[in-house]
């Protein structure tokens, strides 16, 4: 059924088997991907869109036993759509499914699922499936486990006992989902609590021009929604596009308060919604448009999001972002600037793209022998002085300058807020101000003091 359905909406199923008047198990053709050739041999990756995996666990009554040999070593073929082929179906319906699912092709089969559903951002889909084969609720258990993986189960009977087992099985995901629903910190990701986000004109193209800095487009065609449908203050960004059509040459992007659950999420949105940009500009324009539009991102602390895999850590969906940014971002006019306290703990993929550093002191062993090993060892003498740095002085190295330099960096105007606390002084002032706990707990809980709704 669900071949059928693929071949009449034009979609390729790739169900493991390879060959056309003899198809065979291959379970490394799983690992192929299909591109359109003119766009490759133009130095372009442009994947084909309409492609399914589709791996059926408990066989099919197509499959025929046969006898391995050379080309196929797993001794399994696929007859088409003919269930009435001559020899034994491989499909096993019985209480000996566990076992059975040891061998193959069944084995590889459950290997690249469960591999499949503990990706990042993974999204399960159940129909029909009652949770009583304990070899799949094992697999479907595990992926649980990971924060952004997302179970969906469709039953037409939302009170038949299916559901409710269901229900019951899942009550930990339900649980952590409802919790972040109801979560105000996370309202501009979900919507307001109790309620959802207006509905407007040109809701991308206007976050767009508001995050690379480009002004309100002079006659948009619809005219962006008005006050009514969506009120003052409710979308800031859309307001700034209704009033102000000046460019700007820096836009700051202020995550610091920002709930460290979803930080690295928005940060991989951020970015991988201006490389598309960029990329869908030099596809439309043509060549001239492709970099007509550079972008510097700058990422502040960025050891928070790009930071590199460690044994046991689970992927990171901002660092596969950046780092592909890091790769490709070049030629479509996008670069980066890493900011970090600890260039050991960032990506070692996006610093070996990097071209230029500045350098300012750096005291831990773990970060000074890191640098060491990611620049020219003619530069060894230089960076033995960087743990004697004064502040506010720095080593420059690389392509930005023609011989590495010790310079001084000049006063921030404004100032940063990131002077060191006078911890002595605050500590035996008589008139030490006192923070004001219930306005900052009410602005961090998301609601407002009474004082201000009166």
């Amino acid at each position: 059924m669900i071949e059928q359905a693929a071949d009449s909406e034009g979609v390729v199923a790739l169900d493991g088997f390879v060959g056309t008047l003899r198809r065979v198990f291959r379970p490394e053709s799983y690992d192929q991907d299909l591109y359109f050739p003119a766009e490759t041999t133009e130095g372009r990756v442009h994947r084909l869109d309409r492609v399914l995996h589709l791996y059926k666990l408990h066989g099919s009554i197509t499959w025929r036993d046969s006898d391995p040999d050379w080309d196929n070593p797993y001794g399994v073929t696929a007859s088409g759509q003919d269930a009435s082929a001559s020899g034994t179906a491989l499909i096993y319906p019985t209480p000996l499914k566990y076992g059975e699912s040891l061998g193959m092709p069944y084995a590889e089969l459950f290997r690249r699922f469960a591999a499949s559903v503990v990706r990042a951002q993974s999204v399960l889909f159940v129909l029909g499936y009652g949770f009583g084969d304990d070899h799949v609720c094992a697999i479907i258990r595990q992926a649980l486990t990971v924060p952004s993986f997302c179970l969906v189960i469709v039953d037409p009977d939302p009170k038949s006992s299916f559901v409710a087992r269901a229900r019951d099985y899942c009550a930990t995901l339900l649980m952590r989902v409802h919790r972040l629903l109801e979560d105000r910190r996370f309202e501009f990701l979900f919507g307001p609590v109790g309620g959802q986000w207006p509905r407007h004109e040109h809701a991308l193209a206007t976050f767009l021009r508001d995050l690379v800095g480009l002004g309100a487009a002079e006659t948009p065609n619809p005219a962006l929604s008005d006050e009514v449908a969506v009120p003052p203050q409710a979308l800031p960004y859309y307001d700034r596009q209704r009033t102000n059509d000046t460019p700007h040459k820096v836009v700051i992007v202020d995550l610091s308060l920002l709930a460290a659950e979803v930080l690295e999420n928005v940060t991989a949105l951020i970015g991988r919604v201006i490389l598309e940009f960029l990329q869908r500009l030099g596809e439309a324009g043509g060549a001239d448009a492709r970099g007509s539009l550079p972008v510097v991102l700058v990422l502040e602390e960025a050891q928070n999001y790009i930071r590199e895999k460690r044994f046991g850590d689970e992927d990171s969906i901002s660092r596969d972002v950046f780092e592909r940014i890091a790769r490709e971002g070049r030629k479509y006019g996008l670069s980066l600037v890493v900011a970090s306290q600890r260039p050991s703990e960032l990506s070692k993929t996006v610093l070996s793209q990097c071209n230029s550093f500045v350098v300012h002191r750096l005291q831990n062993p773990e970060d000074l022998r890191y640098f060491k090993e990611i620049v020219p060892g003619i530069y060894g003498p230089l960076l033995d002085q960087l743990p004697a740095l004064a502040p506010q002085t720095a080593l420059i190295l690389g392509g930005c300058v023609r011989a590495p330099a010790l310079v001084r960096i000049r006063e921030a105007r404004p100032l940063p807020r990131s002077r060191d606390p006078k911890f002595y002084q605050y500590w035996v002032a008589d008139d030490a101000r006192k923070p004001d706990v219930e306005a900052i707990s009410a602005r961090w809980e998301g609601r407002p003091r009474k004082q201000d709704v009166q």
